[in-house]
């Protein structure tokens, strides 16, 4: 498998070429190849997530917290991939990854409660 960048919406290659090993410790074999960022990449992920500010700001408690029910529902969906994915990128136990992804899960739905729930003051 091959993990490349991330950035506004798109799966890119490094432009700096460095592409190193993940390897799982349990056995030493090569889990992943991954696409480390530069500089370059590094700054247009910062203006990205800048941009990306606003509308997420603006987006409804609602609409927030159905996003990541969403995310919720699919993670649990999902789970022996998810568990399988924390076992050869970590050499994770079993059971280990299994709570990790269930934990996960569960701070997924927390966090989707906390959208309703406003804090702070007005100041006049």
């Amino acid at each position: 498998m091959e993990y490349q960048l991330y950035i506004n919406g798109e799966w890119k290659d490094t432009v700096t070429g460095y592409v190193a090993e993940d390897r799982n410790p349990a056995d030493d074999s090569v889990f992943a190849r991954v696409h480390f960022a530069g500089e370059e990449e590094v700054e247009e992920a910062i203006a990205a997530a800048q941009r990306a500010w606003r509308p997420w700001a603006d987006t409804p408690a609602a609409e927030k917290e159905q996003i990541l029910l969403k995310a919720a529902d699919w993670m649990q969906k999902h789970m022996d991939e998810v568990a399988d994915v924390l076992m050869g990128e970590s050499g994770s136990a079993f059971g280990k990854a299994y709570f990790e992804a269930g934990f996960a899960v569960d701070i997924l739905r927390t966090a989707a409660g906390e959208c309703r729930r406003v804090f702070g003051e007005v100041q006049q």
